[in-house]
């Protein structure tokens, strides 16, 4: 049997529920995944003592080791984002160790490794640091944006008197460590340690204190010709997903790709880079290529154009994206297997579009449908929907639960729940971990649920896993 080893970059349900739930109908593999215990919670660190101990007491097990670096070395992704003065140079290099002490011990043990690449600004933990996350989100484009256009350095200016001098500090040197250990994971992959390692760019912008250390990292990445065994893109919460479809595809099946309706130059929210480049990058990550042969699996992204929004804050438009005419020609999928990809909005889905499809194309199978958080986070567990499809059987209850959460959840029901807890006195970017909250929660999204027939799911418990809105959890009654 197949073993995979898993440090995930903390514990939210993206990086382990999904996979766990995703992978579970595979007789022939075993997902072994670090104990969510020692994983980061939040502001809360994981331990990477007891982590480094879990992968060197597990690998000699494990055919493949898919590993967040971040996780390693900082003990999750918010905490990757802010220094530790509890940990020196020594600290860092002797959890990085842990690759070469793996390989060692496992000569043959593959690790595909995740490290990210800082996001524009820093971690919201309650409202009153909104302020701070948009201001640190303007500095770190202007400072490389005044570098071609001098008449934005008022501006720049401006905002950097409106940020704490001690937060910016700490900022700019979390992004320094962060980038040594970025070209680090170079190297080892240079030196064979790291099989694969993608470098991960989280939230972000055209312009931005991230796009010269891509090009340092890129240039490190031609210089060694390692293009096939690293790759930057777009991303980070999705990139357990992705690892695992790269080691579970098989290559001896073809699919498509749809993209017909989405605007060549369409770029997600929290994006650099089009929809269209991410998918192909994810693919690619994946070692997956599309044919243009007709075959039983279609990876259809549905129309994305014009302006995007981010539902955490905004509600949807009043009118769903999908035309009269688009739906007919999407009728030539009506006896595929269908992975419905729904990017027009940042943070959640469209479950109109998607209800007036799947009435058009009663014969389709959904296989697997995804629109959370940023674009290039919806493509990565959308592709290993795919690879699942693809070679092993699917968990028909996991895809009911990936619309749930994506359309109905983040979709519509969030901004309710904001309102409730707000109400309530709580702060909806806080950890607030009440059972009024959930039982509403999950009142609310049974209810909507039912509205669909292809939803035709078991009674769930829904709840706030980092008790904010930002994302919910499921499981069953």
């Amino acid at each position: 049997m197949k073993q995979i080893l898993i440090l995930p970059i903390d514990d939210r349900p993206c990086h382990t529920d999904f996979i766990l739930e995703a992978t579970r109908n595979i007789h022939d593999v075993k997902v072994d995944m670090v104990p969510k215990s020692y994983l980061g919670h939040f502001t809360h660190a994981g331990d990477t003592i007891a982590i480094r101990k879990y992968l060197l007491d597990h690998c000699a097990e494990a055919d493949t080791l898919v590993i967040s670096i971040d996780a390693l070395l900082f003990g999750g992704l918010v905490q990757s984002r802010t220094m530790d003065a509890t940990k020196t140079q020594q600290d860092y290099d002797a959890l990085l160790q842990t690759l070469r002490d793996v390989k060692d011990l496992n000569p043959n043990i593959k690790i595909l490794a995740y490290s990210v690449i800082v996001r524009l600004t820093t971690t919201v933990t309650d409202s009153s640091q909104l302020q701070i996350w948009e201001d640190l989100f303007e500095y770190s484009q202007l400072v490389h944006r005044v570098t071609r256009e001098p008449q934005f350095k008022a501006q720049l200016q401006l905002v950097t008197q409106r940020i704490p001098e001690t937060v910016l500090a700490d900022y700019l040197a979390a992004r320094q460590r962060n980038h040594h250990f970025n070209k680090a994971c170079v190297d080892l992959a240079n030196e064979g340690i790291l099989d694969y390692v993608s470098l991960v760019q989280e939230d972000t912008h055209e312009f931005g204190l991230h796009v010269r250390e891509q090009e340092v990292l890129l240039h490190m990445i031609e210089t060694y010709a390692l293009q096939d065994c690293v790759s930057i893109k777009n991303g980070t919460d999705e990139m357990v997903a992705l690892l695992v479809a790269r080691d579970l595809n098989q290559n001896t099946k073809g699919f498509n790709v749809d993209v017909k309706f989405v605007d060549p130059q369409y770029i997600a929210k929290f994006e650099d880079r089009t929809i269209i480049e991410n998918i192909a990058g994810a693919f690619k990550v994946a070692n997956m290529t599309p044919t243009e042969k007709e075959t039983p699996y279609v990876f259809l992204t549905l129309p994305a154009t014009g302006q995007t929004i981010d539902l955490a804050f905004e509600p949807k438009q009043t009118t769903p994206s999908l035309t009269i005419e688009q739906l007919e020609y999407y009728e030539r999928y009506n006896d595929k297997n269908l992975f419905v990809l729904d990017v027009q909005y940042g943070n959640g889905g469209d479950i109109r579009s998607l209800d007036r499809l799947l009435n058009k194309l009663n014969n389709a199978t959904l296989q697997g449908y995804s629109a959370w958080n940023t674009g290039s986070n919806s493509i990565g567990t959308l592709v290993l929907d795919l690879v699942i499809a693809m070679y092993y059987d699917t968990n028909p209850t996991y895809i009911k639960h990936r619309v749930i959460d994506d359309a109905l959840y983040q979709g519509d029901i969030r901004l309710l729940v904001n309102a409730k807890m707000r109400d309530l006195g709580f702060d909806v970017w806080a950890e607030n971990y009440s059972d009024t909250i959930n039982d509403y929660l999950t009142t609310l999204l049974n209810a909507e649920a039912r509205k669909y027939s292809f939803l035709d799911t078991p009674e769930f418990q829904a709840y706030l896993p980092w008790g904010r809105s930002f994302e919910v959890a499921m499981k069953e009654i």
